[in-house]
């Protein structure tokens, strides 16, 4: 019994590693659309109906800058990911041409 690579998932087979990116990229940009969507826009106007007065604007300020900031994080990660997928898929080739004889 062997070790059957072409049916792992997500593994060093670069339709896998294709797989893995697309996925997690996917999975990023699903998290910042939560972010900019309409559940947020929901919050913002559920806000503005209850609630009066500069510490609500003040409230929706802050709001709006830490989810900036989440947005810019999450990117990062999604950036952060990629190279570090690239990174492993070129040193594995590397690795495999010197065991090749």
């Amino acid at each position: 019994m062997g070790l059957t690579m072409d049916a792992a998932t997500y593994a060093r087979d670069a339709a896998g590693r294709s797989k893995l990116k697309s996925d997690f990229n996917g999975d990023i940009e699903a998290l910042v659309n939560v972010c900019k969507g309409s559940k947020y826009n929901d919050l913002i106007k559920l806000v503005k109906n209850n609630w009066v007065g500069a510490d609500a604007t003040d409230f929706i300020n802050d709001l709006d800058k830490e989810i900036a900031a989440l947005i810019k994080s999450l990117r990062a990660l999604k950036t952060e990911f990629n190279t570090a997928i690239d990174a492993d898929a070129k040193q594995f080739a590397s690795f495999q041409s010197k065991n090749v004889r």
